[in-house]
Formats: C-alpha cells, sequence, structure tokens
C-alpha cells in the first residue's frame, strides 16, 4: 500500500511566484526508520536572494502518524570560527568584526544521512561566481564545523549534487593499487588531525580551568570562549573509532568516543547556560571540565598505536601554535608525503594544523581536479570510501582509473568506463567516464546522474553521430555485493533521431 504524507510546512511562496523548485529550500532524508525533513524559511518570504533565514527540522517515525519538531536555527545565531575568514574574507561583518553566514547567498539544504543534526547548505558570496561552497553546520551546536569549495556555473543556484549511499556498498580491499587517491589523504589526515584536535581541546579546557579557578565569577569575558573545539572535535572524532576499527580495537574506540561525545554536549550546554549566580556557574563548568579531560584522555588511549607513538611530539605542536590564528592548508592529495602505515608524518601533523579549534576545510574532487596525481596508490581501510557522498550529477571526461572503475559497451559496441572519485561530506564527489577514441566533443553533453539509490547509480551517455543524429544509452553502476559493475539497460524504444 502506498501513502502520501504531508510536509510539516506549506509550499514556500517563492517556488510559487519565481518558479524555483522546492528542493532549493528544502530536503527529506531517511535513516533507518526515521524520515528526517529540513526547510528554510527566508524573512522576506517573497525573495530568493534574501540573506536572512531559519533552518527548522522535523522528524517522522514510520510507526507516528506525525511530525515532530527537532531544532531550529536562525542564520544570525550561528557561530562561524574566525579561521574562515581567510576562505571566505567576504564574511566578515566590519562592523561586529565577526564572520557573518548572512553575507552568502544561500540555498539547497541538505540533511546527513545519519541520525544527527548536520545541515550541509550550498553557498555563493555573488550570483556570477564560479566556485561555491557546501558549509556543514551543526543544528544542535549552532556551529560551522566544516567547509568545502566545489566549481560553480555562473549564476546558477541549481541543485547540483545528491546525497546517495552507493559508496559504502564498495568492497574496496586494502592495498598498495586500491585507487581512490583521495582516501588515502583523509584516511591519514582524519586521524592525525583528530589525535592533534584531541590534545589541543585538552589543552583548550586546562587554560579555561585555570581563568576560572581565578577569574570564575566574569567567566564569559573570557577571550578563551571565542574559540570553544567543542563543534569541530564532535564533528570529527568518529575518525578515531574507524582508525582502530582497521587494529581491531573498534568496539572499545566506540565506547570510549560515545562516552566523550557525551561529556562534550554536557559540557558545552553547561558553558552556554546563562549564569544565574556566577560562582556556583563557574563550579559546575569546572565539574565538567574535569569530566571532560577524562573522556578526552580515554579516547587517545584506545587511539592506534601508530597515533599513539607520535604523540609526544603532538603536545609541542600545540605550543608552537598557542595563541596563532592559522588556517589548514591542505596539500595536494596525491603528493609525495611520507605516509609510512598509511598515517601522515610528523612534519605535515604540523604544517597542516588548524587553529585550536580546528575549523575543517576539506576539498571537493572536480574535473580540472582529475589529473595524474590523483591516480596514486592508497592505503585505504576496510571499504575504502565514504558510508556516503554529495555526488554530483554530472560526469567529467577522463580515462584515469581507480578501484571504482568498471568497464561495458554501448548497444552500438562502443567500450566505456566509468570511475568514481570520492570524498567525505561536505567535500562533492565525481564520476567520471572515458569513452576509447572518442573525444568530449563526441558527447552531446556531459553525461549525468538520473537517480541513486542503495548501491545503484543510473546515469545517463548521449553521443553524437553522424548525420546530425543523437545516441542515448542508460547504464546503472552497482557498487556491490562483489565487485562493482556496469549494467546497459535495454532501450529499444530509444533510437537514434535528429538533433
Amino acid at each position: 500500500m502506498i501513502e502520501y504524507i504531508s510536509f510539516p510546512v506549506s509550499r514556500p511562496c517563492i517556488t510559487v511566484n519565481e518558479g524555483y523548485t522546492a528542493q532549493r529550500f528544502r530536503d527529506v532524508a531517511c535513516c533507518h526508520n526515521l524520515i528526517k525533513f529540513v526547510d528554510i524559511e527566508f524573512h522576506d518570504r517573497g525573495c530568493s536572494r534574501d540573506k536572512g533565514w531559519k533552518a527548522s527540522t522535523w522528524n517522522m517515525n514510520i510507526f507516528w502518524n506525525e511530525w515532530r519538531p527537532r531544532l531550529t536555527v536562525e542564520v544570525a545565531d550561528i557561530l562561524v570560527h574566525p579561521s574562515y575568514d581567510a576562505l571566505l574574507p567576504e564574511l566578515r561583518d566590519h562592523e561586529t568584526q565577526k564572520l557573518d553566514l548572512r553575507k552568502l547567498i544561500t540555498h539547497t539544504p541538505t540533511l546527513s544521512m545519519y541520525d544527527d543534526d548536520f545541515l550541509y547548505i550550498t553557498c555563493k558570496v555573488n550570483d556570477e561566481d564560479h566556485k561555491a561552497w557546501v558549509i556543514a553546520v551543526d543544528m544542535k551546536l549552532e556551529a560551522v564545523v566544516a567547509v568545502a569549495p566545489f566549481p560553480a556555473k555562473q549564476d546558477s543556484l541549481m541543485p547540483v549534487y545528491y546525497p546517495c549511499a552507493f559508496s559504502k556498498h564498495l568492497n574496496i580491499t586494502p592495498g598498495l593499487d586500491v585507487a581512490d587517491p583521495v582516501r588515502k589523504y583523509f584516511k591519514g589526515m582524519d586521524a592525525a588531525k583528530c589525535a592533534l584536535e584531541i590534545l589541543w581541546t585538552q589543552d583548550w579546557l586546562r587554560e579555561l580551568d585555570e581563568w576560572l579557578e581565578f577569574e570564575g565569577s566574569c567567566y564569559t569575558d573570557c577571550i578563551l570562549l571565542d574559540c570553544c573545539p567543542v563543534s569541530s572535535l564532535r564533528f570529527n572524532i568518529q575518525s578515531v573509532v574507524e582508525y582502530a576499527s582497521c587494529n581491531g580495537r573498534g568496539k572499545a574506540a566506540s565506547e570510549a568516543v560515545n562516552v566523550c561525545l557525551r561529556a562534550l554536549e554536557d559540557f558545552n550546554f553547561q558553558l552556554r547556560k546563562s549564569p544565574s549566580d556566577p560562582v556556583l556557574s563557574a563550579e559546575a563548568l569546572r565539574s565538567k571540565i574535569s569530566t571532560t579531560l577524562g573522556a578526552l584522555n580515554t579516547v587517545l588511549q584506545i587511539a592506534p598505536h601508530t597515533m599513539m607513538a607520535r604523540r609526544r611530539k603532538l603536545p609541542d605542536a600545540c605550543h608552537q601554535r598557542k595563541g596563532k590564528q592559522t588556517i589548514e592548508h591542505c596539500e595536494r592529495p596525491g603528493d609525495n608525503s611520507d605516509y609510512r602505515h598509511g598515517f601522515p608524518d610528523d612534519d605535515l601533523l604540523v604544517s597542516t594544523s588548524t587553529s585550536r579549534s580546528m575549523p575543517l576545510s576539506t576539498v571537493s574532487f572536480s574535473p580540472i581536479n582529475l589529473m595524474e596525481p590523483y591516480a596514486a596508490g592508497s592505503t585505504a581501510q576496510r571499504s575504502g570510501s565514504p558510508n556516503w557522498v554529495l555526488l554530483h550529477w554530472s560526469a567529467c571526461i577522463s580515462d584515469l582509473q581507480n578501484k571504482t572503475t568498471v568497464k561495458s559497451k554501448t548497444r552500438d559496441g562502443q567500450a566505456i568506463e566509468v570511475s568514481f572519485w570520492l570524498v567525505e561530506p561536505p567535500g562533492v564527489s565525481y564520476f567520471s567516464v572515458h569513452c576509447p577514441g572518442l573525444k568530449e566533443d563526441d558527447f552531446v553533453e556531459e553525461p549525468y546522474v538520473i537517480c541513486a539509490e542503495a548501491a545503484l547509480v543510473l546515469f545517463c551517455v548521449t553521443f553524437n553521430i553522424p548525420g546530425d543524429l543523437t545516441s542515448t544509452h542508460h547504464f546503472v553502476y552497482r557498487a556491490g555485493p562483489g565487485e562493482p559493475a556496469l549494467h546497459l539497460l535495454p532501450d529499444h524504444n530509444a533510437p537514434a533521431y535528429e538533433a
């Protein structure tokens, strides 16, 4: 039986007045038995360029008969760490000297495919820009926790990517030629940055504790509170579980991280409470600091030995950076850095470190990125791919290959190769198509994704053929079970037609 479910809010008037699709302002996602819904409401409901807005989320379990409100966040209340000033200097408000998301054109809210409170939003500084950004917002903590740039068409605010989980079905085994090249980079860097971030957070908490001990009654004036690392660490700490699982310690790491997440959340809640009694509030906060420090130390103890072997050098890196506002310099994936045991060398730990609150800046694959350095090997563990991705709807034409590459033929016998280039959200992932013997001009348009569900991705390829005709072919990429495969769909009712 099919049952239609009404959304908890009415259709945005912008979609009626300006002809936009509702996808620009709302999204639906499913996680097991839970349906999630998000809606962005602009303060000027008749203007899609209004930069004042609020995002609201609702949940509905399949056994419920109603939507239940989850969270609402106003854009003016979303914290943006000062370190992002180097990435997006246009965000700075010259009066308040703070970064303000209201300076961005915002559209396409995308919900995480997990039961969490992360929201991914596409933003531009100006309509005519060729670069857009995906910004990850922790709605519960009202903070930006990660950003990723990707190329975008000028004057285009249309949705360009699909959230999908086909990547988790990829059965990519470890090895020197496991060639999802960016995974080599991010696997090591995620674990390294998280270990460094934990130590920085401990250092920050100890400094705050000292301040509270001597200046407790006026702790709201403490300058340390301008760069609280809790939101970023909460976002990144799961990388310890993933890395530890590769060494058979996943269960212990998962338990330690869960305890740590609860401690971080309790600390953050206490920090945000209005201090009715400053002295008592300071003592309560110091108690939360003590609990959080212990939980963070447990996570470090359960971390893999390759991480802990370098732990002695990490505090030095923390103190070298103490008091400095820096921004992460992401080296190009596929460079010649030393990745012994899948872990970056110590110098790279220092050179790529961010400020002590560790806001995350990552990368996206794009057509111009798909060049030889990305064909390097990888030390990715287990599946070697993210659990879910933001997949760009259009492909690039490239002959590069990796472990996701599969081959097939069109109805006309033309060989075709398809590869996926995957990064964790908020980075944007891409797929590439190569037809030996054909040039880019032989394609009528870029191959594009029609839909993606479970382990399957359905996409379309259209070729120019002599006589001003075109030939369209539909393929299904199957990520698993087993090895990836590419299947041509029968299309008997779609012969070549005049262009």
